[in-house]
């Protein structure tokens, strides 16, 4: 049974105090659906892996089913769901997006049932297949009590700047769940977090530092009137935007999360333009997605290595790289961010 929650409005500036989205000497480094150049993607195995080689967040995609997290609204391209008989009349059209989709949708699935579903590595013809089918869906709720127990148990070790693991949590189709499910996901997800005792920036710095995503501006602005959290609106084509486009997104986002080709000039291998724009409105930039073994990430470097792919990525001058290669992003940031 899903239910709506109704919560206070409350008006934030846009202008995040939280002091864990940036630091001086380098660029955060934010592992994107955990370390999945090894593990399946938006897995506890994949998370457990990032943390332990030393990120500074890990990237979660949520969506609902109730606190259940994971990448996609619908479940054959990255599970084994195809493969069992007793979910085969539970696949069905709907539209996502303007498009129609015929899947197995996870809003149709209770977690006990998602908990007999394997994760599969979909990422790169070379990536690990060993562990296809062994991992499953995690809740939210388990995903915040790893992180949490993570850095408590290692005492912030792992982190090369003795820093808390924090999350960049990905907040999935919103107006999909106010379609299908009649609920708001954006008051779905901050209730979890406040349960867990996240409200606020406050709360962060004792529990886990955690940043809230969306390719939706709606769900940007509907988390801005519930809690300080800081907020990234996640985008592609800096370059197609209308001038009034930066002093409108500072009203909501902290961070502007932009596609790599909206931030590097591949011709020029300098940064683009438009991340000066972002700054000169007070938002930082994260960018996304570093696939180092993706032919689309190397061209864009003019790299065909990581080593060299981060030396320029480190020339961008920004404040953080989503990356599915978190353990190597953040040996070679470090080294090249002290020369």
């Amino acid at each position: 049974m899903y239910y709506l929650l109704f919560l206070i409005p409350i008006a934030f500036s846009s202008i995040s105090p939280a002091d864990y989205i940036a630091q001086s000497d380098r660029p955060k480094i934010a592992a994107h659906r955990g370390l999945c150049s090894i593990f399946p993607e938006n897995t506890a195995q994949s998370f457990e892996g990032a943390m332990f080689q030393g990120t500074d967040f890990i990237e979660l995609d949520v969506v609902l089913n109730k606190e259940l997290q994971s990448h996609d609204t619908f479940m054959s391209s990255v599970s084994n769901i195809k493969s069992m008989p007793e979910f085969t009349s539970r696949k069905r059209k709907r539209t996502i997006n303007g498009v129609v989709r015929d899947d197995w949708w996870l809003i149709d699935f209770t977690i006990d049932e998602l908990k007999r579903v394997g994760i599969n590595q979909v990422r790169g013809s070379t990536r690990p297949k060993m562990f296809d089918g062994l991992f499953t869906y995690p809740t939210l709720w388990e995903v915040l009590t790893q992180v949490r127990d993570f850095n408590n148990r290692t005492a912030n070790q792992r982190n090369p700047n003795k820093k808390p693991v924090g999350i960049l949590l990905e907040i999935k189709d919103y107006e999909y769940h106010l379609e299908y499910a009649g609920i708001s996901i954006v008051e779905q997800v901050i209730n979890e977090l406040q349960n867990f005792g996240i409200g606020t920036i406050k709360d962060c710095k004792n529990v886990v530092p955690i940043v809230i995503m969306s390719f939706d501006m709606n769900a940007i602005k509907a988390t801005r009137e519930l809690t300080d959290l800081p907020r990234v609106f996640l985008m592609t084509g800096l370059q197609n935007q209308p001038s009034t486009f930066y002093a409108e997104a500072t009203k909501y986002a902290n961070i502007i999360g932009a596609d790599l080709a909206s931030v590097w000039n591949q011709k020029t291998q300098t940064t683009q333009p438009e991340v000066q724009l972002i700054k000169n409105n007070q938002m930082m930039v994260y960018a996304w997605t570093f696939q180092d073994d993706a032919t689309g990430t190397q061209n864009m470097f003019n790299a065909t290595i990581a080593k060299d792919i981060y030396y320029q990525a480190v020339k961008m001058n920004i404040h953080g790289l989503i990356t599915e290669f978190s353990d190597v992003a953040i040996q070679y940031v470090q080294l090249y961010q002290n020369q």
